[in-house]
């Protein structure tokens, strides 16, 4: 069964978000609470790419919209997001995330704290 991730969320005090925080990607797949504004955070530690698949929900016309997939290279760290409600939540409001392959690879949901001007 796939995991839930927790989402973080930026601030601007001294100790903001800690990328630390990303968990080991569950080989059944994670999944977050998604209100549009969520991004996510992988860090792929092992020696080859992994394939992230962010699973889309949406049909247009009765066709499926296409998966968005991203390659991961060894080693890199990369920021995915925001991931549109309508086409991305499933009907318990979870944007589900698959990977081609876990070792090394951490994840981690945030998003932005509240902005005061």
């Amino acid at each position: 069964m796939a995991t839930l991730l927790t989402t973080g969320t930026t601030s601007r005090s001294a100790n903001g978000m800690n990328l630390a925080d990303d968990v080991a990607a569950d080989a059944a797949g994670n999944y977050f609470v998604n209100t549009g504004v969520e991004l996510i955070y992988i860090f792929n530690g092992d020696s080859a790419s992994t394939v992230l698949t962010a699973v889309t929900q949406k049909t247009v016309d009765g066709l499926a919209v296409t998966d968005l997939t991203a390659t991961i290279a060894a080693g890199e760290r990369r920021v995915l997001g925001p991931f549109p409600t309508d086409v991305y939540n499933d009907a318990s409001n979870y944007c589900q995330l698959t990977f081609s392959s876990v070792t090394s690879l951490t994840v981690l949901a945030f998003k932005s704290g509240t902005v005061n001007v």
